[in-house]
C-alpha cells in the first residue's frame, strides 16, 4: 500500500514550482532520516519538468529549471556558485534526462556507520552521470568513488555567505550572562 503525502495535484504543484515565492532547490531532508526521505529533491524537480515537456503540458523548459537550482538557489542563500564563469570553480553534476525516471520514487537504505542507522534515500543510478567538484571527478556512474574524495583537499571549499559578516569578538555592548 503507498501513500501520496504531497504533489498529487499537478497543475497546482507546477504553479508552485513556476513561482518566484518557492525555491525547489532547497530542502531540510537531512533532518528526516527515516521518514520523507527526500534527498533527491533537484533530480525530481528535474523529472516534474521533463514529464510536463514530454505530456505536451510545459510549466517550465528545462534551462529555467537548471537556473533554479543553481545559479537562483545561490543567490537566494547568497554564496557565489552556482552560474558557469570564466576563473570560478567548476562544480556541476551532468544529468542523464533519460535517467528522469520512475525510480528516483523507489526507497533505498543506506547505512550510516557514524550513528549505526540506516537511512532512507531515493535515488536513481541511471539518473547522475557524473559529479564535478572545483574540477576534480567525485563521481562518475560505473566507477569507484576515488580515494582522495573526503580524505584530500582540493575537492571542495567553504563557501562563505555574502550577506553575512563573520565577528572575531563580540558585539559592541555584548555582555555575557552571569551565573
Amino acid at each position: 500500500m503507498a501513500t501520496c503525502y504531497g504533489n498529487q495535484r499537478l497543475p497546482v504543484m507546477h504553479k508552485l514550482l513556476s513561482s518566484p515565492w518557492t525555491q525547489p532547490g532547497f530542502a531540510d531532508s537531512g533532518a528526516h532520516l527515516r521518514s520523507i526521505a527526500q534527498y533527491n529533491f533537484p533530480l525530481r524537480f528535474l523529472k516534474y519538468v521533463r514529464d510536463a515537456e514530454l505530456a505536451g503540458t510545459p510549466f517550465m523548459d528545462m534551462g529555467r529549471a537548471i537556473h533554479r537550482l543553481s545559479g537562483e538557489l545561490a543567490d537566494f542563500i547568497g554564496v557565489d556558485a552556482g552560474y558557469i564563469r570564466v576563473g570560478d570553480r567548476a562544480d556541476l553534476v551532468i544529468v542523464n534526462p533519460a535517467g528522469l525516471t520512475d525510480e528516483l520514487d523507489e526507497i533505498h537504505e543506506a547505512p550510516m556507520d557514524v550513528l549505526g542507522l540506516e537511512r532512507v534515500v531515493k535515488r536513481n543510478d541511471a539518473a547522475v552521470e557524473a559529479t564535478l567538484i572545483n574540477g576534480r571527478i567525485a563521481y562518475r556512474r560505473g566507477s569507484e568513488f576515488p580515494v582522495e574524495l573526503g580524505k584530500q583537499q582540493g575537492f571542495g571549499s567553504f563557501l562563505p555567505g555574502r550577506d553575512v559578516t563573520p565577528r572575531t569578538a563580540p558585539a559592541a555592548g555584548f555582555k555575557p550572562a552571569t551565573a
